[in-house]
């Protein structure tokens, strides 16, 4: 693939959506009804490297588990959409969006140079992390100004920092701070792996920009992306050095129970704190009612779910699906406002699909995870890829917990990309 396909691929796949998630900053946005597809509209471009992709995965048998199980995931999916009844627009339209993920991950599989590719991409996060950190800065020192300018931005949540002391959240050239979290993640995980193949570990430019890196998803104050790229670093060394002695695999066990609890044991106080009624079952934080849901509708509609387009996501609450009628959602004032109906991602696999639909979708992203272990147990010379490759699907699928990042572009462009440097020979495998 040439040096201008490449950049065809970044720009398309990376550049678009980063400066979608940019305009939704002004107000000027929600007036140009084609900036909420435009990400779905350059996609389009990409038909020629997802098909070599696509045909690159069907080449190998490991790899083509991968659309194995993500196919059994929409069969089952499917099966239970007829079933129930869902309108053909409802089900197309839902499908389209969960494609998104299988799609992405055949176009970076067809990129033929992946190392120049994922070259370019630093140098263009490079200038995204230097553009978001000035633009935190300014965010913290003239809150005011910076709210004025960019009014549409969704930066003005707080983070509770201490008892009564409260601070906004860094969003940097994103819309949303969670969005910056996730690109700060990721590229502290592609910085941090290729700062460890560097001779001068502590004293050169690469040391430097992932401080940054780092330093900029502390400013999100995103207590989930933090801790779930945290989490993603230590499974790969746990996974890929679990022969090394037991002290070594005790303090890896050890940081990703600590991390584990910092990032949850809060959230289930607040949980606590602010449940009404039943406790749990009535909690009125969104993210804890959609869990408590989804479980629900897996049971009563069991095996296979309610359908797609039914529960959990975009597709969900555009058609203001029944079920959220029937099982109690009015009774929440973020429910009546037309808030947080998507902001949670296996929740609405639970609920669509059922428990067979679950286990299929999350093998799918197991399977990578497993090829990027043998890739790196077998090479000791180009280990960053894979470990980088199990450090971020970590990442976006334990942030999908809180976040529909598994079927959103950005998201997705910014996690798989490591992908692009993976190789798909059959003898890694063997």
């Amino acid at each position: 693939m040439s040096l201008n396909k490449s950049y065809l691929i970044l720009f398309s796949l990376v550049f678009v959506p980063m400066l979608q998630s940019f305009l939704y900053k002004f107000n000027f946005s929600k007036n140009i009804p084609l900036i909420n597809n435009i990400d779905e509209i350059f996609l389009l471009f990409l038909i020629i490297p997802a098909i070599l992709g696509f045909q690159n995965i069907l080449r190998n048998k490991y790899w083509s588990w991968v659309l194995i199980f993500f196919s059994s995931y929409l069969i089952l999916a499917s099966i239970s959409s007829v079933f129930y009844g869902i309108t053909i627009f409802q089900f197309v339209s839902q499908l389209f969006i969960s494609l998104k993920f299988p799609y992405v991950l055949c176009v970076f599989l067809g990129i033929r140079n992946g190392k120049e590719f994922l070259n370019g991409y630093i140098r263009l996060a490079k200038f995204v992390l230097t553009a978001s950190i000035i633009l935190m800065l300014w965010q913290f020192l003239l809150p005011q100004f910076y709210s004025l300018i960019f009014s549409a931005g969704l930066h003005k949540g707080t983070a509770l920092i201490s008892e009564g002391v409260y601070i906004s959240r860094g969003a940097g050239i994103y819309a949303h701070p969670g969005q910056m979290g996730i690109f700060a993640g990721s590229f502290t995980i592609i910085l941090f792996y290729k700062q460890l193949k560097t001779k001068g570990l502590l004293y050169n430019k690469n040391a430097a920009w992932l401080a940054m890196s780092f330093m900029a998803l502390i400013l999100t104050f995103s207590r989930l992306e933090a801790a779930a790229t945290i989490i993603g670093l230590l499974a790969a060394y746990l996974f890929v050095f679990k022969g090394q002695n037991r002290l070594f695999r005790f303090a890896i066990w050890f940081c990703l129970v600590s991390v584990l609890t910092f990032a949850i044991y809060p959230s289930i106080m607040f949980i606590y704190a602010n449940s009404v009624g039943d406790g749990f079952v009535f909690s009125s934080d969104p993210r804890i009612v959609f869990f408590v849901k989804g479980v629900e509708i897996a049971n009563d509609y069991f095996p296979l779910g309610s359908g797609m387009g039914t529960f959990g996501g975009y597709v969900a609450a555009i058609y203001d699906s029944p079920l959220y009628i029937h099982y109690g959602f009015q009774e929440y004032y973020w429910y009546r406002q037309g808030n947080f109906l998507a902001d949670t991602f296996w929740p609405h696999i639970l609920g669509e699909s059922g428990y067979l639909g679950l286990f299929c979708y999350t093998m799918s992203l197991l399977v990578i995870v497993r090829i990027a272990i043998k890739q790196a147990k077998r090479t000791s010379v180009h280990r960053a890829i894979p470990m980088t490759v199990i450090s971020t699907m970590f990442l976006i699928g334990l942030n999908s917990m809180a976040s529909p990042d598994l079927v959103s572009t950005l998201s997705l462009s910014q996690c798989l990309i490591p992908i692009a440097c993976m190789r798909i020979k059959r003898e890694l495998y063997a």
